[in-house]
């Protein structure tokens, strides 16, 4: 049986990839900064700014595969860049460093498709061979972990980086931190306030992709053997503009509800521009394609936010 360690489990992504891998009967060893209960007891607290090194050695050793998601979030870069960038790297130089001690031979790593930066105007079409052009603390700091990686493991660990677009799903706890992200931010403003607001007009487009078909993807980089080592993106390979999907989102809260939430638009005479696409058919070729439909992704999280309501409010 595979043995994955995932570090950062206790993030947004990483606890439902523990709990798809479960599902999917993969023996996982959790690696959370702190404990989380949703976790299971076999989880390992590890701190990797504090911790010295045979603490994550000892929660990684014996995994076939190392998946490494812990590093700070695009709202603590914004927020707080020089310590997001310089944190970032030092987690990843960390695992990398326990890596090599242990002798993991697999290593998937998940970096944002925002590493190509300038590169995501409009009609672009962003392959893995457009040049990186980083223009955030969050992205500099993905894109360096990406280069720390494959360069201080060559030869010792296959590395493939996922370079991640927009991913819409339901956390595995409500103190998963991730209330900023749009789906996430308009359930939870219908679940509080019964209207959705947004910040901008919503004419900007991103490429969507549900979480849960991020886990199955994550899942199968995970069987050694199925993707060389290298860079993909991870996404849909379509797009639909912000303004799009508050609508969307109204439209499955009533659905759910019985009540449908106002959306309110800043008003703009700016007129919408031509959708960059990210390009994912390198990961396609390989049988790994993010195709489930944005509206069941949406519809987890109204869903989640209706049971959860009194922990929102």
């Amino acid at each position: 049986m595979t043995r994955v360690a995932v570090v950062g489990a206790g993030g947004y992504v990483g606890g439902r990839l523990v709990q798809h891998l479960r599902d999917t009967g993969v023996a996982v060893v959790p690696v959370s900064r702190r404990p989380r209960a949703w976790l299971g007891d076999d989880a390992h607290v590890v701190d990797l700014l504090v911790n010295p090194p045979d603490v994550l050695d000892a929660a990684v050793t014996g995994s076939d595969v190392v998946v490494h998601l812990a590093g700070h979030d695009e709202v603590t870069a914004g927020r707080e860049p020089e310590r997001a960038l310089l944190e970032t790297i030092a987690m990843t130089n960390r695992v990398a460093d326990a890596v090599r001690r242990v002798g993991t031979a697999h290593v998937v790593y998940l970096s944002t498709v925002h590493v190509y930066g300038a590169h995501l105007e409009p009609g672009a079409v962003v392959t893995e061979e457009v040049l990186p052009s980083p223009r955030a603390a969050y992205a500099l700091a993905r894109l360096a972990s990406e280069h720390l990686l494959e360069g201080s493991l060559a030869g010792t660990a296959d590395v493939v980086s996922l370079r991640l677009t927009n991913s819409v799903g339901a956390p595995s706890a409500v103190d998963v931190d991730r209330w900023s992200l749009l789906v996430n931010d308009l359930c939870r403003q219908a679940a509080t306030s019964g209207r959705l607001v947004l910040q901008t007009p919503g004419l900007q487009h991103r490429d969507w992709v549900p979480l849960r078909d991020v886990c199955r993807a994550i899942g199968d980089v995970c069987h050694v053997g199925k993707v060389p080592a290298g860079t993909y993106n991870l996404g849909s390979g379509t797009t639909a503009s912000v303004r799009d999907i508050a609508y969307l989102v109204a439209d499955v809260w009533a659905e759910a509800t019985g009540d449908r939430p106002d959306v309110i638009v800043p008003t703009s005479s700016d007129t919408a521009s031509r959708p960059y696409r990210v390009d994912v058919q390198r990961l396609g070729a390989l049988g790994i394609r993010l195709d489930s439909p944005i509206r069941d992704a949406v519809d987890e999280v109204v869903r989640f936010c209706v049971r959860h309501r009194a922990e929102l409010a």
